[in-house]
């Protein structure tokens, strides 16, 4: 397959064992003066957000001026608008983001209402969907530095940020070139306290984009070798970090598997099934978005066999299995083997804790999926039928 592609890629990534003790001094190099932590209540029970500001050595490069730690569990459309009230309130000029997807998109809402003078979200979202790229999508003029907690969603790289419409209860999405941190940091030691059940799910949510981006819609040379390599990374390294959250080898493989595959995700189209049904179900239920990625994707690649099937031979050598003398049949079969197997060894959840009991539940579930603002190739009606019948629970 030929196809016409476009490689872009604003972020600075930067890794390794105390590599947060770099941010003052990148602040400084980005102009900021008066900067705010955005997170959740969580990591600053857990010490997440003090191991963070105590490895500066100095912060005279750079005035923190508070932490707002209201982002939600799921980032919502009312969660971003009083964030950005409070940097307004603050005269705040640069974000630190220190969490996982929901606080770092929670973040990226208020970058981008800063940068163009909104005062809520939505407005950004018409129909549930705002895209800003190049050359419309202007410098927000925010610095801002992301540090994830999780090795799973990559939004410390993404262009894109999925809000929940409070008015609409729907989960929508704003994509702007410029929303990405201007840095990322990929720091093994404030991942070590994620619980081994979290480990997994988000886990998956990176799997989910690495698989997603390698069977999507307009795949290129780029896109592949991420995709691949972020699968082999999470198939090796994940059931280790479950077993051992403070093995830090396995901890800085997984973040940088996770940023290696949304990038892959974004630029290879948008067949993303899996993602779909998880934004519909996590909307509607608050399924975790990594646990709902988990669920659907080796049903979605059972009941849904031409969406990846063409290309199978290549995934399967990622999941190293044999390819000798096999037909595509068989190596979808095996794959989806192999990845209910890392499902198995790592603890993930494999149903939804939740019973379409009703015809007026299961027509919902169905037409939220359908509606998905990002599901731009759409699931047949007969397909989400096959999904929703193994995925849920009786």
């Amino acid at each position: 397959m030929i196809s016409n592609f476009s490689w872009d890629w604003p972020t600075i990534v930067v890794g390794g064992v105390g590599s947060r003790s770099l941010v003052p001094k990148y602040f400084s190099d980005l102009g900021a003066k008066r900067m705010a932590i955005i997170t959740d209540k969580g990591l600053v029970a857990a010490g997440v957000v003090d191991m963070v500001i105590n490895s500066w050595e100095k912060q005279d490069q750079v005035k923190l001026i508070g932490i707002y730690d209201q982002a939600a569990y799921d980032a919502d459309s009312t969660s971003v608008n009083e964030c950005a009230r409070w940097c307004r309130l603050n005269a705040i000029d640069s974000i630190l983001t220190i969490g996982g997807g929901s606080v770092m998109d929670v973040a990226k809402g208020v970058k981008m209402m800063l940068g163009m003078g909104a005062i809520d979200v939505l407005d950004l979202m018409p129909n549930n969907m705002g895209i800003y790229m190049k050359p419309e999508a202007k410098h927000l003029g925010i610095p801002h530095i992301s540090i994830p907690t999780t090795a799973g969603t990559g939004s410390e790289v993404s262009c894109a940020a999925v809000i929940l419409n409070k008015k609409l209860n729907q989960k929508g999405a704003i994509v702007h070139y410029n929303i990405s941190a201007d840095y990322a940091i990929l720091d093994p030691e404030v991942t070590v306290s994620l619980p081994p059940r979290l480990t997994a799910e988000t886990g998956f949510d990176a799997l989910s984009h690495a698989m997603e981006g390698y069977f999507n819609s307009a795949p290129f040379a780029m896109t592949d070798a991420l995709s691949l390599h972020a699968v082999r990374l999470i198939k090796k390294y994940l059931p280790i970090a479950v077993a051992d959250g403070k093995n830090l080898e396995a901890r800085i493989n997984l973040l940088q598997a996770s940023t290696l595959a949304i990038q892959a995700f974004i630029w290879a189209g948008a067949n993303i099934p899996a993602h779909n049904i998880s934004h519909a179900v996590g909307a509607k239920y608050h399924v975790p978005h990594g646990a709902g990625c988990c669920i659907a994707l080796p049903i979605v690649m059972e009941a849904y066999p031409e969406w990846c099937i063409g290309r199978i031979a290549g995934m399967a050598q990622a999941w190293d299995i044999n390819t000798e003398n096999k037909s595509p049949e068989e190596l979808l079969a095996l794959t989806i083997a192999s990845v209910r197997k890392l499902q198995a060894d790592t603890g993930a959840p494999t149903v939804f804790d939740v019973a379409l009991d009703t015809k007026e539940k299961r027509q919902e579930i169905i037409n939220l999926i359908k509606t998905d603002p990002v599901a731009y190739q759409e699931i047949p009606t007969s397909v989400i039928e096959k999904i929703i019948d193994k995925a849920f629970k009786k």
